[in-house]
């Protein structure tokens, strides 16, 4: 009975303290959830936040647009004042504007083609230049033109016109290259002729779209000084003729003397056969192929009165005269300023878009090509210009 007591006086203290235990046990345990569901009242809002914004990154479109023009600007727009082209890109805002391809080739001035308005780069079209500003006009009937800019501050040459050629229009099948206009062919097809050039089949020439050729006449030796004449020149002249092929002429100059380029112009013009010269006569100069040349003694301001000399020689004698080169040749081997002022190019150039920044009315445009009708492997020349209608 003893232990029966000891275990009822036990149970009985058990029972008289319960009552506060448990209560202090419900205030806890309050407490504790309330701190639970403020917990998870904020994450539930950070969550919320966050499927927002991931949501507004994976659906740029569905987010809220600036109300106005200034405030597009001021949200893409870097600490420099400039575009944040790849923000406009990744929010889909990016407009063709945006891009302003063409700043890179500066201002092109207007390009006017026949039987089409004038179109004219934006920059340019807020000032005003006079059609000629005093120099003769020598755009020639069919010839892509363009209006000449005065020098600013782009480093470029006052009065040379600048090149307005739109390569989108330019197209290459077979390494024939066109230049179109509504869907018709504006420009003429041409290739380069030599002795290198190995037997040419002129027919079949005319027959794969050729419409001229530019025959090389000869060359002055780099040590004697002698003019040679090429081998195949007279032949090749004679076969073009007869195929029906427009003619035009190349002369290799290597003269050290104005009189030498002038005797260079005059055998070029001598040799002629009889055939009629519708295409220029062009000026490529040949001097600094090698170490111990006899033209080495030249420098930047003989290098232009030789061109000059012979060029001005053809004019005065009623031909067409272009200076052929390299884009280096024609800025910085001779004085740009005098020569592209009053004469026409032929450049030789075989990148896709040149980036010589004038006009040129013929383009050497492909070397080593392969040509039905040629041997061996010769050049492309493509003309804006259809001189034969002179």
């Amino acid at each position: 009975m003893a232990y029966r007591y000891d275990d009822d006086d036990e149970f009985n203290t058990k029972k008289n303290l319960s009552g506060p235990v448990l209560i202090t046990i419900g205030v806890v345990s309050a407490l504790v959830l309330v701190v639970l569901l403020l917990v998870l009242a904020t994450n539930s809002t950070s969550s919320g936040k966050n499927n927002l914004r991931n949501s507004m990154l994976l659906n740029p479109q569905e987010t809220v647009s600036p109300t106005t023009a200034e405030d597009v600007a001021r949200n893409y727009t870097d600490e420099y004042g400039n575009k944040d082209i790849e923000a406009l890109y990744r929010d889909g805002k990016l407009r063709a504007e945006d891009l302003d391809i063409w700043n890179m080739y500066g201002d092109r001035g207007s390009i006017i083609i026949p039987g089409e308005e004038p179109t004219q780069n934006y920059e340019a079209a807020e000032t005003a230049i006079p059609e000629n500003n005093g120099q003769e006009d020598n755009n020639l009937d069919g010839e892509i033109k363009a209006t000449p800019t005065p020098e600013l501050d782009n480093g470029l040459l006052e009065d040379v016109k600048l090149n307005s050629i739109d390569y989108t229009k330019l197209k290459t099948v077979n390494s024939k290259m066109h230049y179109y206009q509504n869907d018709n062919v504006i420009s003429k097809l041409g290739v380069e002729i030599s002795e290198n050039s190995g037997v040419v089949d002129f027919k079949t020439l005319k027959d794969n779209d050729v419409d001229f050729v530019m025959l090389k006449v000869g060359s002055r030796g780099y040590d004697s000084g002698v003019i040679n004449m090429d081998s195949n020149f007279l032949q090749n002249i004679k076969a073009a003729d007869e195929a029906g092929l427009k003619v035009g002429l190349i002369f290799c100059s290597r003269a050290v003397t104005t009189n030498e380029a002038i005797d260079e112009a005059n055998y070029c013009l001598d040799q002629n056969p009889g055939i009629n010269i519708s295409y220029p006569i062009a000026f490529e100069f040949e001097g600094k192929l090698f170490d111990e040349a006899r033209t080495d003694i030249l420098d930047k301001e003989s290098l232009t009165k030789m061109a000059e000399a012979f060029l001005k020689q053809v004019k005065s004698r009623g031909y067409e005269a272009v200076l052929f080169g390299t884009e280096d040749y024609l800025l910085e081997q001779i004085d740009s300023s005098k020569l592209l002022k009053g004469y026409q190019v032929l450049l030789d150039d075989q990148n896709s878009m040149p980036t010589y920044p004038y006009q040129f009315t013929m383009w050497k445009y492909i070397n080593n090509a392969v040509i039905p009708g040629v041997e061996k492997p010769a050049s492309y020349i493509i003309s804006f210009v259809d001189y034969s209608n002179r």
